[in-house]
């Protein structure tokens, strides 16, 4: 990086960072209080945008005596999106848009839910960990189980621990997929700039689901896994999946064929299984 490209970007920081002061002295300047449920649903969106989630909650409790019955899936759905303002910009995209209703949600936040099933650490700790737990409390309200909601639960449960409840909202996610794919093409931005669904969301949801059954059911994951290996007989890393299960199982002959056959399907394969 050149000198003048990194003076640039450092000036350019810290004019964002003067933005971001100067928008949160306006924020602060209101009271909370309004009885306008759009109203309240901006000032919760200011509020994130300056990330001061203190506010945005204290301005859910308002929304939740103006509107109580649409309160719980956005107090649930702000619960889920806290643990994600240490992501940078992807976060900074999704904060701007607080839905009201999942029906608005599922149409304009795939970002989000691509998150759910994205395998990387989030570095959640556990004051993130507290909001997901209130996120699975009020999200868990939903009669409906909107699918946005089935998205964020099952993200939530895994992640604080509840892998039997994880493993119940993947698998419904999956044998409900149709449902995933009519809110994917309803969706122009998914449509026309995202690979196929079946070649990351669906592969992600199995991947998922296996993970959750092998914290607590070797057996189930196992049977997952087949499943995955059955629809995606050429992805990479399925029989590598397998073979690892099945050497926690102790089946290591089992595990050394399903290891072969990643090798033989997968050229870049360059993993190794320590069969004891």
């Amino acid at each position: 990086m050149t000198f003048w490209r990194r003076e640039k970007e450092e000036v350019i920081t810290l004019q964002r960072k003067r933005h971001r002061d100067y928008l949160g002295y306006l924020v602060r300047l209101r009271d909370i209080e309004s009885s306008n449920p759009e109203q309240i649903r901006w000032e919760i969106v200011n509020a994130c945008a300056v990330e001061d989630f203190e506010r945005a909650l204290s301005w859910c409790e308002l929304f939740q005596q103006v509107l109580p019955e649409k309160a719980d899936y956005l107090k649930g759905r702000l619960h889920f999106l806290i643990p994600f303002s240490h992501l940078g910009r992807t976060y900074k995209l999704m904060k701007w848009n607080l839905p009201i209703t999942p029906e608005e949600d599922q149409l304009v936040n795939w970002r989000l839910y691509m998150l759910t099933v994205n395998p990387v650490d989030w570095g959640i700790d556990e004051k993130d960990r507290d909001h997901l737990r209130d996120a699975v409390k009020y999200l868990a309200r939903d009669p409906d189980h909107a699918l946005s909601a089935r998205f964020m639960l099952a993200r939530s449960y895994s992640e604080t621990g509840d892998h039997i409840g994880a493993a119940r909202e993947y698998a419904w996610l999956l044998q409900h997929r149709d449902r995933v794919q009519e809110l994917w093409e309803a969706n122009p931005f998914c449509r026309n700039c995202f690979r196929p669904l079946n070649e990351w969301l669906i592969p992600g949801l199995h991947k998922c689901l296996i993970h959750a059954y092998a914290h607590f059911n070797t057996d189930e994951a196992i049977d997952a896994a087949e499943r995955w290996v059955k629809e995606f007989p050429d992805q990479p890393g399925t029989y590598e999946r397998m073979a690892r299960l099945y050497q926690t199982k102790g089946d290591f002959k089992r595990a050394y064929e399903y290891l072969q056959k990643e090798a033989d399907r997968n050229p870049r394969f360059g993993g190794t299984l320590v069969l004891h």
